[in-house]
Parts: structure tokens; sequence; C-alpha cells
């Protein structure tokens, strides 16, 4: 059985770093607003 905590400090150690900090969620959030769009039909306004 693995734990939880160890399944993910491994698979920070094979990428190098956690794989969310600020600069990746900011670079990811156009593509987070459009799926929540098509999932509920809304559109941010800007």
């Amino acid at each position: 059985m693995v734990n939880v905590g160890e399944a993910c400090d491994v698979a920070d150690r094979k990428s190098g770093g956690p794989p969310n900090n600020r600069a990746t969620l900011h670079e990811k959030q156009p593509v987070y607003w459009q799926w929540l769009g098509d999932l509920f039909g809304v559109q941010k306004n800007a």
C-alpha cells in the first residue's frame, strides 16, 4: 500500500518540484476559465 504523501513526494522528486506554483497556475488560468465556461455555459468578464 502506498501512502499518498509518499506518492506526492516521489512525483515531486521526479519532476524537479511541485507541479503547481504561482507561475504555472497563472499560465493555466485561461484554460481553466474556458473549461468552466464550457462546463457551466458562462463567460468571465475581464
